[in-house]
This record gives structure tokens, sequence and C-alpha cells, in this order.
């Protein structure tokens, strides 16, 4: 066993865990369990942060056609203009302050939902803050270590999307 912090740690030769000081495979079963994981949701936050997941429409000449048309019968005039607006800045004080406590608590909400979710990745937490004891018995290969943060921030692309 050999206790090893954040800068110790390195993959080396195409994705071998070592140890920095004298290249010595070391290993973590959960540690590299949730590496592994992390690579997969940082990689699926890469892709889904470059897709747009709304549907489209084909379109066709026709459709373009029918709605140069009715754009063009639908055109309406105006005989007669609308008052203008009354100022009400009480409205809009509680209107702005509603809407606030409104995104206040969505934000809370997913506050909540994203430490519930990055729970399982106490230990990464854990090693970052102290480092943890590694086994040199088995020798393990990585696609890359990502950090605490590159988990959150692909937690966070893809917080929407998940659920608990």
């Amino acid at each position: 066993m050999k206790f090893i912090k954040k800068n110790e740690l390195e993959l080396a030769n195409g994705g071998y865990l070592v140890f920095k000081e004298g290249q010595l495979p070391v290993n973590h079963e959960e540690f590299v369990t949730l590496q592994e994981e992390a690579h997969y949701l940082v990689s699926l936050a890469n892709k889904v942060s470059m897709t747009d997941f709304t549907s489209k429409q084909p379109i066709s000449f026709q459709s373009v056609v029918d709605n140069v048309t009715k754009s063009l019968n639908d055109e309406k005039r105006i005989f007669v203009e609308s008052p203008k607006a009354v100022a009400t800045p009480t409205i809009d004080k509680l209107q702005k302050e509603a809407l606030t406590w409104l995104n206040n608590k969505a934000d809370e909400s997913k506050t909540e939902k994203l430490n519930r979710i990055l729970q399982k990745f106490s230990i990464l937490q854990d090693f970052e803050n102290f480092g943890l004891y590694f086994s040199t018995d088995k020798i393990v290969k990585l696609k890359q270590l990502y950090s605490l943060e590159e988990i959150v921030n692909a937690v966070s692309i893809l917080e929407p999307h998940l659920t608990e």
C-alpha cells in the first residue's frame, strides 16, 4: 500500500495509472471505477453541449410558397392606435421580485439534484483534499484522470437530462 496525494498520481505510457516517483503502477478499485464513469460523463457532456435537441420540420418549397401567400393575405392595417401603456413601477418591482424568488427556488432545486448525483464521487474529493491509499498489486489503465471540477461541470451540463 502506498499513500498518494493528488499531485503524485499520473497516467504514463498510454494510460497506466502510476505513482509519479519511480513510475510505480498503482490501483484503487473505487477510484478507478469512478474515473471510468467520469470519462463517460465528460464525453457525454461534451457531445450533449454540441447537440441541438429541438426537432426541426423539414422545409419544402411548397411550404415556403404557402407561408408567403398566407402572410400577404393576412396583412393587417391599423386604423386606430392603441393607447400608450401606463407606467406601473410597483407592479414591475413585484414582478421582478417574484421572478427572482422563483429562479432562486429553481436554482436551489438544481443544486440539491447535483449534490445528490455527485455524492458517489466523494472519494475523489477525499483524494483531491487529502490523498488515498493505493495498492501496488494490480496494473490498471485509464483514458484520462478527471478532477472533481471537470466532473461537476459535466454533470451540470447533463443535469436537465439526468434522472436520479
